[in-house]
């Protein structure tokens, strides 16, 4: 039943004349957005069987440049909380580029990369990347909503020298998106 769900998703996010509007070459534009999401988890490290799983919510504000009606470059933060056997907050600042498959279409793909400033257990700072599609949907003449699923990976360091260390999350995600 969740494959299918996620089949079903997946052809809305690549069908590209779910928007009936007529759209006019734009010029190059900045944009903004406020983001919420939430995924599902399995970590890696030397855990017990019932501690790989978890979950993961984030919120966060992403801004960007269209150079050109395909491509936008920008950048972002938020704060990302994994939940499984201990909790692991973790603040990122990415890179973020976003190509649309056609010119003036609504479907495109994305790309963030940056570092993951943490804030539990003292563990070091780490490398973050994520990979994923979306879709815009125009609510009003400047504003979208824009549904993302994705796959965010993060990497870091160990906790100081006595303790067991933090495993890596990788996420599959769901994610909502206002942008501006």
């Amino acid at each position: 039943m969740k494959l299918k769900l996620l089949g079903i998703l997946i052809l809305i996010l690549f069908q590209t004349n779910l928007n009936a509007q007529d759209y006019e070459e734009t010029p190059k534009t900045f944009w903004g957005s406020v983001e919420a999401g939430f995924g599902g988890m399995i970590k890696f490290g030397k855990e017990r069987e019932s501690d790989k799983i978890g979950g993961m919510i984030n919120l966060g504000l992403t801004a960007g440049y269209y150079f050109t009606p395909q491509l936008s470059l920008g950048a972002g933060t938020g704060l990302y909380n994994f939940f499984y056997d201990d909790r692991l907050q973790m603040i990122p600042v990415f890179a973020n580029i976003r190509y649309h498959v056609r010119k003036f279409s609504e479907c495109y793909v994305f790309s963030s990369v940056g570092v993951s400033l943490f804030n539990f257990r003292n563990t070091t700072h780490g490398f973050l990347l994520e990979v994923g599609t979306g879709y815009k949907i125009s609510i009003g003449k400047r504003i979208s909503f824009n549904p993302m699923i994705g796959y965010n990976l993060n990497v870091h360091g160990s906790t100081p020298a006595g303790s067991s260390g933090y495993p890596s999350p990788f996420t599959w995600f769901i994610r909502g998106a206002f942008e501006f």
